[in-house]
């Protein structure tokens, strides 16, 4: 039976992504920044998305539907993972690149940054990465 870690479980996207996952017999632990219940094949695991530690390492699968700059640090600092990682970003990193705003370019700038940093650290330890930017 496949595992998964989720980051940002209990959002909109998050939510969608776990019943998907569950429903199609994976295990999970899903993070949230407020305690929750767990429920079949979900256990729940209270931690700050900012500096998540004593997550479990032994899965299948990471997925992120949280802030990309969070869990690209937590990637990198997650030695012995060699899990498939997959992030959802945000198309603002080629959109915003040129904008007149510097609060725009600065986003821009922070969310390339953010997936140099989780390809660069998928790659060192062999593992697959992928970004999703949904409109």
């Amino acid at each position: 039976m496949a595992s998964a870690l989720v980051f940002g479980a209990s959002g909109q996207i998050g939510q969608a992504l776990v019943s998907g996952l569950l429903r199609d017999g994976w295990q999970g632990n899903a993070i949230s920044r407020a305690p929750r219940q767990a429920v079949s094949g979900l256990n729940w695991i209270q931690a700050d998305l900012c500096q998540p530690t004593g997550l479990p390492l032994d899965v299948d699968a990471v997925f992120s539907c949280g802030p990309l700059d969070h869990i690209s640090t937590w990637y990198v600092g997650a030695a012995g993972l060699r899990a498939r990682v997959v992030a959802f970003g945000s198309t603002s990193v080629e959109v915003k690149r040129d904008s007149s705003d510097p609060h725009e370019r600065a986003l821009a700038a922070r969310l390339a940054t953010a997936e140099a940093r989780l390809f660069e650290s998928a790659h060192a330890r062999g593992a697959a990465a992928s970004v999703l930017r949904p409109t």
